[in-house]
């Protein structure tokens, strides 16, 4: 019997799950950098502040990435088929 691993993650983690499995090690790191500082009782000093906001950032921007077959708008991000043409938002979802 064969387990498909890559099947298994996408049911977990949705169609973009190489770039939202990416985004768990900045999101953890922020995470644990705030839960550090504030169990010393301190505030995350500005520096660390900057390194939070650039982690939330990246962690945020693989969350919302869209994954490799990238084709202008024609490979759906929500469950990976294709459109005949690029899908307009402008023209109420429709064709253009």
């Amino acid at each position: 019997m064969v387990i498909d691993s890559g099947a298994i993650i996408k049911d977990v983690l949705g169609i973009n799950w190489r770039t939202t499995a990416s985004a768990i090690l900045p999101l953890l790191t922020s995470l644990t950098m705030i839960v550090t500082a504030i169990s010393n009782g301190e505030w995350p000093t500005g520096h660390d502040l900057a390194v939070l906001a650039s982690l939330v950032s990246i962690g945020y921007g693989l969350v919302a990435a869209k994954d490799k077959r990238v084709t202008g708008g024609t490979v759906s991000n929500v469950d990976g088929t294709t459109a005949s043409a690029p899908v307009s938002l402008i023209a109420g979802g429709k064709n253009v």
